[in-house]
Order: C-alpha cells, then sequence, then structure tokens
C-alpha cells in the first residue's frame, strides 16, 4: 500500500500484536491496531450518508439502551447505525424501502460481526416502515427518513409506552414539519440537538484548534410517547 507517508507492505502486518511498531519504506513510523468500530464505520463501503459516530454515541447514551433491548430501525442505509446498536447487545429490526441499501447493510454489518449475528439478534426487512406489522411492540425506535412525520402513526402503534424515538434530520425545516406529526400523535419530552466535534492539534510548544472540524451532519431529536389515543392524519 502507497500513501503520501510512504510504502507499506501490508503483508508484513499479518498476524502482528497489538501495539506493534512499523517503519514504512520512508521512515515513517506505524503502530499496528485491530480497527475501532468507529474506524470500521468511517472506511466500511457507503451507499447512503451514514450517521456518524460523534452522534451515533449520543444516540445510544440517549436511547437509554440495555442488552436485550429490542429496537426498530428504519432507514438502515450503509448500517453505521445497526452496528452502533448491535455493539450495545440490542436487537435489531431494520426496515429499508431500497434493496441495494439492505444489502450493503448487511454485508457491513458480517464483515464486522460476523453471520452468526443474523436471526433474532439482526434481522433485515424490505419495505416501508409506515407499513410494517409486528405482533411485539418494541423497547426503542430510530428512524433515519427523509420524512418521518408519515410514518409516526405506525411507529406509535409499533412502540411501547415506556420507549423512547429517536429521529434523525438533516435540515432543520424537516423539524417544522416533524413537530405536527409529533403533537398529533402526542409525542412528549422531547429535545433537540446537533453536535458538533471539533479536534485539536498539539506539538510542542503549539495547541490549537485544526483547521478542519466535524461540524453539522444532523439533528438528533428524542421524543417519549404520551397517552395513546386513536387519530388521523387527515
Amino acid at each position: 500500500m502507497n500513501n503520501h507517508l510512504g510504502k507499506i507492505n501490508l503483508g508484513e502486518l499479518i498476524g502482528a500484536e497489538s501495539g506493534h511498531e512499523y517503519a514504512s519504506q520512508s521512515g515513517k513510523q506505524y503502530y499496528v491496531y485491530r480497527p475501532t468500530l468507529s474506524d470500521y464505520i468511517y472506511l466500511m463501503p457507503r451507499g447512503a450518508q451514514i450517521i456518524y459516530p460523534k452522534d451515533i454515541g449520543h444516540i445510544l447514551m440517549h436511547l437509554d439502551l440495555y442488552h436485550g433491548a429490542t429496537v426498530l430501525e428504519a432507514g438502515v442505509g450503509s448500517g453505521a447505525m445497526s452496528l452502533g446498536l448491535l455493539s450495545h447487545g440490542a436487537k435489531v429490526t431494520g426496515v429499508e424501502l431500497r434493496e441495494d441499501h439492505l444489502n450493503l447493510a448487511r454485508k457491513n454489518v458480517l464483515n464486522f460481526f460476523g453471520e452468526d449475528i443474523l436471526g433474532d439478534t439482526y434481522r433485515l426487512v424490505r419495505g416501508d416502515v409506515g407499513e410494517f406489522e409486528s405482533e411485539v411492540r418494541f423497547d426503542r425506535v430510530v428512524l433515519d427518513l427523509p420524512e418521518p412525520w408519515d410514518v409516526l402513526s405506525n411507529v406509535r402503534r409499533l412502540l411501547r409506552q415506556d420507549g423512547v424515538l429517536c429521529i434523525y434530520l438533516t435540515n432543520v425545516t424537516q423539524i417544522v414539519h416533524l413537530n405536527e406529526a409529533l403533537d398529533l400523535y402526542r409525542f412528549h419530552s422531547r429535545s433537540y440537538v446537533e453536535l458538533l466535534e471539533r479536534p485539536w492539534y498539539f506539538k510542542a510548544q503549539v495547541a490549537r484548534p485544526e483547521h478542519r472540524m466535524v461540524a453539522h451532519t444532523g439533528f438528533l431529536i428524542y421524543a417519549r410517547p404520551g397517552k395513546e389515543v386513536e387519530v388521523g392524519m387527515g
């Protein structure tokens, strides 16, 4: 493998222990470690824009996720959010309209966790979550859809009364439409979050922010279901 820091013979790194030191042909020093989940998400193949690790971490905490929690994820894209949910012990049912996205998400998840993850732990369904049927209710729901307000009627039915809903949106104008639907279906205890990630540069006596940062990626909206009512969008 060649890069601006010199040529690396990847074959020499196979079987190397964690922390192994390796020098490129130009003398640049490297350290070998198994990639973290965050590394994998950044580098895995993408067919759709992913939810970034900075947002995934926040979502996992604010979903109050626990081992064995059942999660309905709609809009699985390339599988980044699925990877985060599964890494915290959730049982995930992913619903996706596009077959190419579904296949890519499955491939990315299997490459990281192995085929044993499929089945009861990770299930993928091609279809519209607004029409999705389930005999049991889910503990948590995550929506990464351009028009989530169109599916909230069914989502409200699928989410347990003490569950948590998270919606990922990229544009602030979408939140206006979303709020109308959240009011209609009585979702309460809402919060709206945008995360900005600014790395810093440290070398000798120099300390400054990096010139580039991960700024706006999306808005994270959390809500809890209120008392159930029979209502139509009209």
